[in-house]
């Protein structure tokens, strides 16, 4: 949704896998709840969607989805 219909206010509060990573981000000790969830994005609205497109590209960079590209040699 983000990306194909440009709706950038939209986090899945619901995927764990998501708050997890939030909760990682934010460096927060206590376990976030779908309700907590929406509570600490408000101060990013209306663009809490991009907070979980870059959560996306963090952890597929940790997990080495993105390598550096060498420069081919003529």
């Amino acid at each position: 949704m983000l990306r194909g219909l440009g709706r950038t206010n939209i986090f899945p509060a619901d995927d764990i896998g998501a708050r997890n990573n939030l909760e990682k981000w934010l460096r927060l000790r206590k376990p976030l709840t779908y309700d907590s969830t929406e509570r600490v994005l408000r101060q990013w609205a209306p663009f809490t969607g991009l907070i979980y497109f870059h959560l996306l590209l963090d952890l597929q960079e940790q997990l080495g989805y993105f390598r550096p590209v060498e420069p081919r040699v003529r």
